[in-house]
């Protein structure tokens, strides 16, 4: 006898994205797990006196969305206050950051974020001084839009005592210093994860809420899982502390993060405790997170021709070669999956490199490492994705729409190389698997601005116009599906399917027959987690 069910939607627009079963207008949850999926007429039996019955009205029901690179903790801590987000105009900053003091006079700090790296102008980096003109007698920290760099002014520098650097000589490496041996203020690449850590005042209070608040955004835009791509132990506690409380309303994929600094021994001891601690259906790791460069806009992401005015620079390795593939060919003999952020076409190869190498040397496997962001390419390493099983993890709004709207990113980047820049359809095209996400806080969380930005996408210029649009479903399957597999959880979600997991959401329109121009204006009407309801319009 078929068990009453627990919630019953019907009426609705369903993708599935289950090959054998692509449409339906009825899905059945019971527990937490999916149990129908079809249509309503044979789904009477699933009735029961406390059946919570749902009229969809003919929206989308789908998958529940999963971020593929999403910073939780991170973004958490530092999205708050000041959101300078598009401003190049430095009056216009110090009158945002000025009302916020003013409306906030008992805040220890002001933070702001989202600073772009043209600030104070193009062709001048940011100082301390010019934010002591801002602020002075209150520590006052600017967030690049990319958290690749941040700047501090003179209280902020003597409060944490960095005025005249860090004891650590890797912090100090990534820090800038005037003649006088006085700190700039400006921090880059790994100092910004260290101050973030260890200098940024927050309590464990501060950051349950801080990240409570997140959870609560991600379920009003119908993100049920993320891959939460900076992972270490003090997140593990928090998550697994709010989901013992009821309040993790979203699975959390928690790669561990490798700092430059650490040997292959404690790479193995501390990612393989995080893969043993943690290891819930709501909260698990299994995965190793590098960063191999920085970014086009602060001349850190690492290239293989140099930049335009500096030919000779070829941007910053953090790691030096022959430790990173020490690195990941031990985590690979170790299991883990390996993620590895790169951005310029000299890290993109390394990466590849090094798991080529892990490859050789370990064995073949299904290993499903994956290379982060690939903001340029070199075209003969596009048929290296498929041919070595690596996965493309890119994110829609990190392409400029324009030269107009962008920050420092086309001054570094020769216009001969635009056809090489985000090249996400030429991977697809040539067998590689792609994921999607939004690289939350660097930009919004709202997944169906991702999905206009993809499914839309226009050349700059002349160069390039055959490959950069995406379709919408495999914008979605990207989100989903696809998503899915790129953590190992293909078999439990990322489909409406029976015996998955009751992750879904219930769009405000049938987003098929929407306009493409029109969905970035999707909403939320509901969201099942784990065959819950963690929010309702």
């Amino acid at each position: 006898m078929t068990q009453p069910a627990d919630i019953l939607l019907t009426n609705a627009s369903v993708l599935t994205f289950d090959a054998n079963q692509p449409h339906a207008d009825t899905v059945v949850v019971t527990g937490n797990i999916i149990s129908f999926v079809g249509h309503e007429a044979d789904s009477e039996a699933w009735r029961g006196p406390n059946t919570y019955v749902i009229d969809c009205q003919q929206t989308t029901l789908m998958p529940g969305i999963i971020d593929s690179h999403f910073h939780l903790y991170a973004g958490s801590k530092t999205a708050g206050d000041v959101d300078l987000r598009g401003i190049k105009d430095m009056a216009e900053v110090r009158a945002r950051i000025l009302e916020f003091a003013e409306e906030n006079s008992d805040a220890p700090w002001l933070t702001a974020h989202a600073a772009a790296y043209s600030l104070p102008n193009p062709d001048t980096v940011m100082h301390r001084t010019h934010l002591d003109e801002i602020v002075a007698d209150r520590p006052l920290v600017l967030f690049a839009h990319d958290l690749h760099a941040l700047w501090l002014n003179t209280k902020a520098l003597e409060q944490t005592h960095l005025l005249h650097g860090p004891d650590n000589p890797e912090l100090r490496s990534d820090m800038t210093f005037d003649s006088d041996g006085l700190a700039t203020g400006e921090m880059v690449e790994g100092a910004v994860f260290a101050f973030v850590n260890h200098y940024m005042p927050s309590d464990e209070a501060f950051m349950t809420n801080a990240v409570k608040r997140s959870l609560e955004q991600l379920a009003s835009f119908g993100i049920t899982s993320i891959h939460n791509m900076l992972g270490d132990d003090a997140q593990g506690k928090l998550y697994k502390g709010l989901e013992q409380a009821g309040d993790l309303t979203c699975r959390v994929y928690l790669p561990y993060y490798v700092d430059p600094s650490i040997n292959a021994e404690t790479l193995a001891t501390e990612a393989s405790a995080l893969r043993d601690t943690y290891a819930s259906n709501l909260l698990h790791t299994g995965a190793v997170k590098f960063f191999s460069d920085g970014v086009y806009d602060g001349k850190t992401a690492l290239t293989l021709e140099g930049y335009p005015d500096e030919p000779e620079n070829l941007g910053t390795s953090i790691f030096e070669r022959a430790h990173y593939l020490e690195l990941v060919t031990q985590a690979d003999a170790l299991g883990f999956q390996i993620a590895t952020h790169a951005v310029g076409d000299g890290a993109v190869r390394l990466a590849l490199d090094a798991y080529e190498q892990a490859r050789d040397t370990n064995g073949t496997r299904d290993s499903r490492h994956r290379v982060e962001h690939i903001e340029i390419i070199n075209p003969s390493d596009i048929p290296r994705f498929a041919e070595l099983g690596v996965i493309s993890s890119m994110q829609p709004l990190h392409a400029p729409t324009s030269p107009v709207n962008a920050d420092l990113w086309f001054k570094h980047v020769p216009q001969a190389r635009w056809q090489d820049a985000f090249a996400v359809r030429r991977l697809r095209d040539a067998g590689a698997h792609v994921v999607l996400g939004s690289d939350w806080s660097v930009v919004t969380m709202n997944p169906f601005v991702s999905w206009q930005a993809a499914v839309t996408r226009k050349p700059w210029g002349d160069e390039g116009n055959a490959h950069f649009q995406q379709n919408l479903v495999e914008v979605m399957a990207g989100y989903t599906k696809d998503a899915a597999y790129a953590e190992f959880q293909e078999a439990h979600k990322g489909q409406l399917k029976v015996g998955m997991l009751a992750d879904m959401v219930l769009l405000s329109e049938d987003v098929i027959a929407l306009p493409t121009e029109d969905l970035g204006n999707l909403t939320v009407k509901l969201t099942i987690m784990d065959g819950k309801i963690v929010y309702a319009a």
